[in-house]
């Protein structure tokens, strides 16, 4: 069985005023949510990929629970007064935008496997290395 990257990758942090939280959907996570609030964030995941519509409020759920899921994937355990106080403190340090991102960055590594990762990380590093146009069309 190929292993996931999220077996083996760093967490996803968001930095802010009130302290650094780390974001990472485990697998115990993907299922609780399935099993629990009908919330198959897998498919989620792929809706978001291929850029299909989804509804304002069942994104907005739909996100919010797993990013629930994401910051409880670690050892200090957090309410959902908690979570929904991180939230809106993100929205306002570092914005929806990006908060969104963060959580996104978190499902890829929930979702990719380790190969996957690996290419992943080669593209990451040109885009990062180079300013040549030539370069960054190989």
């Amino acid at each position: 069985m190929e292993k996931k990257a999220s077996d083996f990758l760093p967490n996803e942090r968001i930095e802010l005023s009130s302290g650094i939280y780390t974001l990472r959907f485990s697998k115990y996570w993907q299922e609780k949510l399935l099993r629990d609030e009908h919330i198959d964030a897998l498919s989620f995941y792929r809706k978001i990929m291929l850029g299909e519509e989804i509804e304002d409020q069942v994104f907005k759920n739909t996100i919010g629970s797993i990013f629930f899921g994401m910051i409880n994937s670690g050892q200090k355990q957090y309410s959902i007064k908690e979570a929904e106080d991180i939230v809106e403190l993100a929205n306002k340090e570092i914005g929806a935008e990006m908060l969104q991102t963060k959580i996104v960055y978190a499902l890829n590594a929930a979702f990719m496997t380790q190969e996957q990762y690996e290419k992943f990380k080669d593209l990451v590093e040109i885009l990062k290395q180079s300013d040549d146009e030539e370069t960054l069309k190989k």
